[in-house]
Parts: structure tokens; C-alpha cells; sequence
């Protein structure tokens, strides 16, 4: 499980995600297909920038899947699968440029509104934001797919630019009920600062709860990453 967000606002939490967003999905958030579009024209199935995007979430049935979409630069593309989640999305073909050349947005299908120059205007059903040049794009959320439970094994952390607070946040389906797992507080040391491991980690999370990496800086605008090795086990 991986997040980070770049632009972490003062004294107020948000998921670790480039949207720079805060929201709760819970057990009765429907599933949906989603739209795929990038701001730039280079970012389409023959042009130089990323032509292809694959989406990884979980069905609607809270299994694995995946779904690889070719890009038509700021038109949206829609999916064939329905998601109830979404983690990540990359970019996993390219031109010549190697890499998107635009801002990508995934959002779920319907929502957004009507894009200017392929930017949404509102976010609030965002899923995933790939920035130009990085390649992949995190929703900072990770739910325990059917049929497994979780543990942690290790967590680290890094933040520039500000002090910040960090937190793991987790919405139990089965009670409907978010609350902080583990939280925290961290100072850039040089580039960045670190963490490693968390306790508890040997506690068993049980399926289709959904695990959140959140944050907030507090002196200025901040820069935290956070990586989860997350292990899956049958009950």
C-alpha cells in the first residue's frame, strides 16, 4: 500500500493521495465504471506521451482486478469493468516521450462535470491523479479484498518541507464505523525524515475493511509519502 501527497494542506487531515482529497467510501458506496482522460494531447493510443492507463481496484464483489484503457488524449475514455474500488492506475504503455505528458484523472464515470482543456471541475468522486512524468497514481486507500484478512508488517514514512502529523485511518463494513488505527507525528530530518515499523502490526484486519493513509501539515505546506507492507492471509 503506497501514498503521498504533495501538496498537504495546514492543520487539516487529508488522504495521502495527488488529489489532495478526504474522503470516507463506505460499505454502501456503489460501485461504478470509471473515465479516464489526461490534459494533454500527447497523452492518446498513438501519441507520444502515455497511451495506455491500467487500472488496479477490487469489483464489486471485493475481488482483485485489473483493466488496461488506451487514452484519447482530453476526451474521456470509459471502462468496461465496474469498480468498487480503485488503488492505483499507471501508466503502462508509451510513446516516445516515455511517460504522460499531461495531468491523468480517474474518476468514477458520470461525475466531474464537464472538463475544461480535460481538467474536471470538481473532484469529489476523484479516484486517482497521475501527475506529468511520474507515471502512476495512488488513491492512498487499500481495502481487504473477500476472503482474506490483513496484518501490517512494516510502515515507513517520509515528509519535507513541514512537520506533520501522519495517521492510518480504517472503516469497519461490518459496524460502519471509521476511527484512526495508528497516527502519529514526524520531522523532516535533511530530505525527508523516516519511520519504521508501527505497533501494533500483528493485528488481524478482516475483510472488506477499508484502510486509509492520511495526514496534515502543520507548520507549512507539506510533502509526505507513506508505504504499507501489507500481507494478505486466508481467515
Amino acid at each position: 500500500m503506497y501514498g503521498r501527497n504533495y501538496s498537504l494542506a495546514l492543520n487539516g487531515w487529508a488522504n495521502l493521495c495527488e488529489l489532495n482529497n478526504l474522503i470516507t467510501w463506505g460499505p454502501a458506496d456503489t460501485a461504478a465504471k470509471v473515465q479516464v482522460n489526461s490534459t494533454s494531447a500527447a497523452d492518446t493510443a498513438a501519441g507520444t506521451g502515455a497511451q495506455q492507463v491500467t487500472i488496479c481496484g477490487l469489483d464489486v464483489n471485493y475481488k482483485f482486478q485489473t483493466e488496461t484503457l488506451s487514452l484519447n488524449g482530453q476526451t474521456q475514455v470509459e471502462s468496461t469493468k465496474v469498480f468498487k474500488r480503485v488503488f492505483s492506475a499507471e501508466v503502462s504503455r508509451s510513446g516516445t516521450g516515455f511517460i504522460n505528458a499531461g495531468t491523468i484523472y480517474v474518476i468514477k464515470t458520470g461525475t466531474g462535470g464537464t472538463l475544461s482543456g480535460g481538467i474536471p471541475p470538481t473532484l469529489t468522486s476523484g479516484w486517482v491523479l497521475i501527475v506529468p512524468g511520474i507515471g502512476i497514481g495512488t488513491s492512498g486507500v487499500f481495502t481487504v479484498p473477500a476472503g482474506y484478512s490483513a496484518q501490517f508488517e512494516r510502515v515507513r514514512l517520509a515528509v519535507v518541507k513541514a512537520s506533520a502529523y501522519w495517521g492510518i485511518y480504517m472503516h469497519n463494513a461490518a459496524t460502519n464505523t471509521c476511527a484512526a488505527y495508528m497516527t502519529g507525528q514526524i520531522t523532516p530530518t535533511g530530505s525527508g525524515g523516516g519511520l519504521d515499523p508501527i505497533s501494533p502490526i500483528h493485528y488481524k484486519i478482516p475483510e472488506k475493511t477499508d484502510i486509509y493513509m492520511r495526514g496534515f501539515a502543520f507548520t507549512n505546506v507539506g510533502d509526505m509519502t507513506m508505504l504499507a507492507d501489507i500481507r494478505l492471509v486466508t481467515p
